[in-house]
């Protein structure tokens, strides 16, 4: 097999082989069995007269060509996306499988409806939804292994190719248990003293808390890291423990566990929240119409003021 007898099909393969380097997930994506995605890869093989990905450990990575090849054949898959355009969009006929990474609140609270949304008007579009890759949210929306990110504004500065949607603006607040005696009158010292429970996963929460602390020459006890906010709160309640996250989830978590919500001893700076993607989606119509949808819910909840 040469490459002149390649398919659009075929170079879609490649690009999906490429950006999971993971034959199952590679044919999930692309609706076909494991095995004939490795009877694609073999013919890419060929065609291309080399290995294109080589296992290395527990995983498969790009050869020296394979690289080389990745962001030309980005290029000629948006243009065919591109031509494919020209027809109009219509979510009831479309068949596709996208990844969110999001934090733990927006996918047990805010992503239901969203989903049922889609149920209604997208049903051939499957979401997974990935909770717990903070630290490299960014490059895998660069690799394109997810195609949706909600993120709250960091320190350092998006990567090109990135794009932001900022949905709105929050400050941090205090969460402790009902009748905590610093909700009251929560001084530095006293905060300094407890001990504190950080949720960690989706974004930088505890980030610019440590980082306000440290300018000041300070920093916290932390006793406790994790991904989700229900074993946040459930700590928190049962003891004297703190909880430092965004406003808008800390009033929404406080009534639901009955726990107390009180300002910090000590100025935080307001951050923006919101959608990251990756501008090779820009002329993909389910991901502009699936992402606008995403907008919207972040929007309108009431779990998002």
């Amino acid at each position: 097999m040469s490459v002149d007898s390649l398919s659009p099909s075929h170079l879609k393969a490649l690009g999906l082989l490429l950006e999971e380097r993971h034959v199952t997930r590679a044919a999930a994506r692309m609706r076909v069995s494991q095995s004939a995605m490795s009877k694609i890869l073999g013919k890419l093989r060929e065609a291309f007269s080399d290995d294109l990905l080589v296992r290395v450990g527990n995983r498969l990575e790009p050869t020296e060509r394979a690289r080389t090849l990745q962001p030309r054949l980005e290029v000629i898959l948006g243009e065919l996306e591109a031509m494919a355009m020209e027809v109009p969009f219509d979510p009831a006929e479309c068949q596709r499988w996208f990844t969110f990474a999001v934090s733990d609140y927006v996918a047990q609270f805010v992503l239901p409806d969203l989903l049922c949304t889609l149920h209604t008007e997208a049903p051939g579009i499957r979401v997974s939804v990935i909770t717990e890759r903070s630290e490299t949210v960014v490059e895998e929306l660069v690799e394109n292994r997810i195609q949706v990110a909600s993120a709250m504004e960091g320190e350092a500065p998006l990567p090109p190719g990135v794009v932001c949607r900022w949905i709105g603006t929050d400050t941090f607040a205090c969460v402790g248990a009902k009748g905590h005696p610093l909700a009251r009158n929560c001084d530095m010292e006293g905060y300094l003293k407890a001990s504190h429970v950080v949720v960690t996963g989706g974004s930088d929460k505890a980030g610019p808390i440590d980082r306000a602390l440290s300018a000041r020459g300070r920093q916290r006890t932390v006793a406790l890291e994790t991904s989700l906010f229900a074993s946040a709160m459930e700590v928190v309640t049962q003891s004297d423990f703190l909880l430092t996250i965004p406003n808008h989830i800390a009033r929404h978590l406080a009534r639901r566990y009955d726990a107390d919500v009180f300002p910090l001893p000590f100025e935080v700076p307001p951050f923006r929240y919101g959608l990251l993607w990756h501008e090779r989606h820009r002329r993909d119509a389910a991901h502009t119409w699936l992402r606008r949808k995403f907008e919207t819910q972040l929007k309108e909840s009431h779990y998002s003021h």
